[in-house]
């Protein structure tokens, strides 16, 4: 009969065993998840922007041949520049809006991810990881989108208050999405409408949906994208070491214009998901950042519009109140989730 003590020192090698297993396997998936992919096109619609395309193409020149500049029948000198400087381009025969302009893209590209870039935004000059790790990284967690972090230029030229706000925004934003995360492959989170990673055909069949369907407005495309996504049980991913930098408005009234957009497509697209996105999801952070953005940003709108006369004459006579307002409501919210 075997004594239980003799057993012990072999009981002790097997755990030990065990444990170095689980350390080679986490290594090995570490190391796959690393290596790089280069299958990928990145895609950026293009409207009217000649005041920055040079800019932003000269920053992206890296990834020159994969990146697909597409014009969406411009009325300035913008696609001229991106020819100049001999970045591919392809032409729409008419504007069809952002998403429109996205679709004509993806006709073009026969690779396995698709990325979707504003025309104002750049990738941050000294980065831990390049594209193709990001992408790498993406294709080992075997899910269907993903996005990286994204700030906005504090050092442009503009009103300082509305710069360092836009940055409040997006560092907020940012948070919030790496709380979300869960562990290993369940990751979800809303991607920015700036910089977004797709499985093309998933993307091809996201956007041919968004282009089937009559409706008036574009407005939160990309928030719809990423909405529908998640709702037919997709995921998407945050990943860091690779992050982008976006303009920010440089005036009162581009900022404003820019807020009114931002919310109109969260009203449109979180009612429209709101019980795909909460259903039987108590303790979930999206889906309670749902039910926030719900409250306040929906059910909330008569005392915003009552108040809007008062923000109007702050935003003229004390613009540092007004900004001190959205950033009290952005740290609330930061606070929060």
């Amino acid at each position: 009969m075997i004594k239980i003590p003799s057993l012990i020192p072999f009981i002790g090698l097997g755990d030990i065993a065990i444990r170095l297993l689980k350390v080679r396997k986490r290594l090995e998936e570490k190391v796959r998840s690393s290596e790089p992919n280069s299958d990928y096109t990145i895609i950026m619609p293009l409207y009217n922007k000649e005041g920055v395309i040079r800019h932003v193409l000269e920053s992206w020149r890296d990834y020159k041949d994969r990146l697909l500049v597409v014009d969406d029948f411009s009325q300035d000198n913008g696609p001229r520049i991106v020819e100049e400087m001999g970045f591919n381009l392809l032409r729409c025969d008419r504007n069809g809006r952002k998403i429109g302009a996205v679709w004509e893209g993806l006709k073009q590209v026969g690779t396995k991810y698709s990325l979707i870039v504003d025309a104002d935004v750049v990738p941050d000059k000294s980065p831990e990881k390049t594209l193709d790790q990001v992408v790498g990284e993406l294709d080992h967690d075997c899910i269907e989108g993903g996005t990286c972090e994204i700030i906005s230029n504090v050092n442009q030229e503009g009103l300082h208050y509305l710069l360092v706000l836009q940055w409040l925004d997006h560092k907020n934003g940012m948070k919030f999405g790496k709380r979300v995360l869960g562990t290993g492959k369940k990751k979800r989170v809303l991607a920015s409408g700036g910089f977004g990673i797709y499985r093309t055909d998933v993307l091809k069949e996201i956007t041919q949906y968004q282009m089937s369907r009559e409706r008036s407005s574009f407005v939160g495309e990309d928030l719809e994208r990423n909405l529908e996504i998640i709702a037919r049980g997709g995921q998407i991913g945050f990943y860091d070491g690779f992050r982008v930098i976006a303009e920010a408005p440089k005036d009162l009234e581009e900022f404003t214009k820019q807020r009114i957009r931002w919310k109109e497509g969260e009203l449109i697209y979180l009612s429209r998901y709101y019980k795909a996105l909460t259903k039987g999801k108590i303790f979930d952070r999206l889906a309670n950042e749902v039910r926030f953005n719900t409250v306040f940003n929906k059910y909330g709108t008569p005392v915003k519009v009552a108040s809007m006369p008062f923000l109007a004459y702050y935003g003229v006579q004390e613009p540092e109140l007004l900004a001190g307002f959205y950033g009290m409501c952005a740290a609330v919210s930061g606070v929060i989730f």
